[in-house]
């Protein structure tokens, strides 16, 4: 779809399918799967897993105004690499994300406030961030997006024992969307407690 998007030299992985395209696997594996299941609720307590280059984050705000969603959404993304953020102020977001101010915000102080949509971004491990969660009692989160690097290559984040983490931090009728169809992924959620559906589009 021509938008661009990055490759990470740590994990050896660009951040989204190269084929789709950034906008279009956020959008279709990702933001309207969900907010379609979850259009009705008043509030949304959304976890973004990981931040990267804030596709995720900065597409729910742009679709959730476009479908006139009026509730309050808070944005809890976790992100592992610190430096990442000074890239994205120049980097070339679709017009119609409006990324340039809320990458600034959360460069300086990690949050972002704007008419009811927030975000606060988690900068450190993943896990401990997760396990903080848990300490803090700061879920239960009804949207999770499922999008680190792959199985393959960062699979600290695709196992058992962390989705049972997930499960500890989901509301009962939390929705998880991935771009992902790994056999031993979708075992070890299962064992944890979720059930998997592959969208028909």
């Amino acid at each position: 779809d021509s938008t661009i998007t990055l490759y990470s030299e740590q994990f050896d992985e660009a951040y989204h399918c190269a084929n789709d395209g950034a906008l279009q696997e956020t959008l279709h594996k990702h933001i309207l799967p969900a907010l379609m299941l979850k259009k009705e609720k008043q509030k949304l307590k959304v976890l973004d897993m990981c931040f990267g280059l804030g596709f995720n984050t900065l597409c729910l705000r742009y679709v959730a105004r476009k479908f006139g969603f009026n509730g309050e959404i808070s944005v809890y993304s976790p992100e592992i690499d610190s430096t990442l953020l000074p890239q994205l102020l120049t980097h070339p977001y679709p017009k119609e994300l409006k990324s340039k101010e809320i990458i600034k915000a959360l460069q300086e102080r990690q949050e972002y406030y704007e008419n009811g949509f927030t975000i606060h971004l988690c900068l450190g491990d993943a896990r401990e961030i997760l396990n903080g969660f848990l300490e803090s009692e700061n879920g239960v989160f009804d949207m999770i997006f499922q999008d680190p690097f792959s199985p393959l290559k960062n699979p600290s984040l695709w196992t058992y024992e962390y989705f049972k983490t997930l499960y500890a931090l989901s509301s009962q009728d939390v929705i998880i969307t991935t771009y992902s169809h790994h056999s031993c992924m979708l075992y070890s959620a299962y064992l944890a407690g979720f059930y998997a559906f592959k969208l028909q589009q």
